[in-house]
């Protein structure tokens, strides 16, 4: 959960603990019961167990002028690129 949060800014809501709790208590379940080679995720508003093979197949790229991209980088995020938003993030606390 803490990689959402960190993608999105600022501190866990009670939504996201309760979610984080619901996807890791499925992911303990699928372990006891040697259900290897999942993930949890959410779908349609259900909890369901994802194949890892699925979520894997290679590298889903995103355009570096895709609106989500300028948008973050308008606001400093750096994407470890050689760009302005990275070299002036070295400058942050």
């Amino acid at each position: 959960m803490r990689l959402l949060l960190r993608q999105r800014g600022g501190s866990p809501s009670p939504f996201d603990r309760i979610l984080g709790t619901q996807l890791g208590t499925m992911a303990v379940d699928l372990a006891v019961n040697k259900e290897f080679g999942y993930m949890t995720g959410v779908r349609k508003s259900n909890f369901t167990k994802v194949p890892l093979g699925i979520v894997t197949k290679g590298a889903r790229l995103i355009p570096l002028d895709h609106p989500l991209i300028r948008a973050a980088r308008s606001v400093g995020t750096c994407f470890g690129d050689k760009t302005a938003s990275c070299t002036n993030n070295k400058n942050r606390g």
